[in-house]
C-alpha cells in the first residue's frame, strides 16, 4: 500500500514518509521525529489502536502543529483536520433503496 501512496504523491510533488507504531509511546516519538524533521502533516491507516487512541493522538498532533488526513469521521471528531471518509448514512441510504425494488 505504501507504494501506492507514494505513486499517487510523486507526481504531485510530495514524498511518503512510512513510521511504523505499534505503542503509544512509539506514537509520541513518531510525531516528535516527524515535527522535528520538518515534515507537514500525518496520515494514517485505519487501526483499532489509532481509534482508540483518537483522542490523545489528535491531541499530540495539535500540540506539535501537524495537521492529520484521517480516514472516518470519528476521527476527523477528535480533532484532525480532514476525513477522506464517505457519509455511511448516505450509503446506507442509496442500499436500502437497492433492497426495495
Amino acid at each position: 500500500m505504501i507504494d501506492e501512496h507514494r505513486a499517487v504523491a510523486a507526481p504531485l510533488g510530495l514524498r511518503i514518509y512510512p513510521i511504523e507504531v505499534k505503542s503509544m509511546d512509539d506514537f509520541k516519538g513518531a510525531l516528535d521525529r516527524i515535527s522535528g524533521d520538518g515534515l507537514q502533516a500525518i496520515s494514517m491507516q485505519a487501526s483499532g489502536f489509532f481509534f482508540q487512541s483518537r483522542q490523545t493522538i489528535a491531541r499530540l498532533a495539535v500540540d506539535r502543529r501537524l495537521p492529520q488526513v484521517v480516514l472516518s469521521r470519528e476521527l476527523l471528531l477528535a480533532g484532525a483536520l480532514m476525513s477522506c471518509d464517505p457519509s455511511k448514512q448516505a450509503i446506507f441510504r442509496r442500499t436500502a433503496s437497492f433492497v426495495d425494488k
